[in-house]
């Protein structure tokens, strides 16, 4: 896109739906998701503001930059993202999960930690292409694109809302248990 140059910023994911705002050349966003409609591949953004407005826009107009975006769910299938907060039990420090992911589709897990916590994340999934990231709460990268075979531990640097995105990358439904722990 010229550097001059307005994108639409649209209220659903295509040319059909109402504009409800522009970006200019270089705006720094947040990408929310992705999905396939028709020939063209469109994504949910939020703004980096105060008022944090969403949309929708053509993905070929997004590029990674030195704003972090978050990474959109994969192509393979019709994609979605679902998040779910994780609660640990009173006198626990961690929280086991099972989940089914269609192709394409992800799950956001939200976990509240402090700087300085240990986090620990396993992911056991029942077929290959299941992948997982961790995002800080700035939405900067912690950890990007672990596959479902390498567990991750590390200290926290920030406090806040911590994500943790499996991801579903293969042809096929797919179950999975991710283990989660915070000291």
């Amino acid at each position: 896109m010229p550097s001059n140059d307005i994108l639409n910023l649209r209220s659903g994911p295509g040319t059909g739906y109402r504009v409800v705002g522009a970006l200019s050349n270089g705006t720094s966003v947040y990408n929310l998701g992705c999905k396939q409609q028709g020939a063209s591949r469109w994504c949910q953004i939020e703004m980096m503001t105060d008022m944090r407005e969403r949309g929708w826009v053509n993905a070929r107009y997004l590029t990674r930059g030195t704003a972090t975006q978050l990474p959109s769910p994969p192509s393979a299938g019709t994609g979605g993202t679902s998040t779910i907060r994780v609660q640990f039990a009173p006198g626990t420090t961690g929280a086991e999960l099972t989940g089914t992911l269609l192709p394409g589709e992800s799950r956001r897990y939200i976990l509240g930690a402090k700087s300085g916590q240990n986090l620990y994340v396993r992911l056991a999934a029942n077929g290959p292409n299941m992948f997982y990231q961790i995002f800080n709460p700035d939405r900067s990268f912690l950890l990007d694109q672990m596959t479902s075979d390498r567990e991750y531990r590390g200290q926290l640097w920030q406090t806040g809302d911590h994500v943790i995105e499996v991801i579903n990358r293969g042809n096929g439904a797919q179950s999975y248990n991710v283990i989660f722990g915070i000291n």
